[in-house]
């Protein structure tokens, strides 16, 4: 090993230390109760989920429509910390895990809170029919 490797083991040891001395030195100084509350608090938001159709291929009269969430990105609160998450998945339930109609799979469920949360379906009439015929689970939101 050579000297400059040596080296910078060393400080990367020396950084890994300092850093856990600031973890221990700024962990949250509310107490649980309260820190609960505010997590549930913020789970509680509001949103309005857009489902829409998008123009598959150039338009030339024979073009293809295909179901696109817009507004389907996950919560943040899901990515502040443990708590957090463990708190608003009380809250959040994981929708739309079947395959879309055009038998291409959701790449991942979308987190929604089905008491809080309005799904708003931009869709034609047929598109909407089949779009509720894929996802029974939407009657919930």
């Amino acid at each position: 090993m050579s000297l400059t490797e040596a080296t910078l083991e060393s400080r990367i040891r020396e950084l890994e230390n300092e850093n856990q001395q600031l973890r221990r030195l700024i962990k949250p100084r509310l107490p649980p109760e309260l820190l609960t509350s505010v997590w549930e608090h913020a789970s509680a938001d509001q949103r309005i989920l857009q489902v829409s159709e998008e123009a598959n291929g150039e338009f030339d009269g024979n073009y293809e429509q295909k179901t696109v969430f817009w507004s389907a990105r996950p919560p943040a609160i899901l990515h502040v910390c443990q708590e957090s998450r463990r708190i608003a998945l009380r809250y959040l339930k994981p929708f739309f895990t079947n395959p879309l109609s055009t038998g291409a799979p959701v790449s991942r469920p979308i987190y929604i809170s089905p008491q809080f949360d309005v799904l708003y379906l931009n869709l034609g009439l047929s598109a909407a029919k089949d779009f509720m015929n894929t996802f029974p689970e939407a009657n919930k939101i």
